[in-house]
């Protein structure tokens, strides 16, 4: 599962950077960007998950 959220991140990574498509608008290429680079930043945090320092103090 892991390959396969790493694979989806580097794919919207690599969209997100490259040139506007022609179905764009430049407004809504760069809201499209923002909601990709959204995407990425929401998968990333599921996948590592920010450890509270007092859920380890508790353990």
């Amino acid at each position: 599962m892991q390959d396969n959220i790493d694979n989806r991140i580097k794919y919207l990574e690599k969209f997100a950077n490259s040139e506007k498509p022609k179905e764009f608008t430049e407004e809504s290429w760069k809201s499209y960007k923002a909601g990709l680079v959204y995407s990425v930043n929401t998968m990333k945090d599921y996948m590592n998950p920010f450890i509270d320092e007092t859920d380890k103090e508790d353990s």
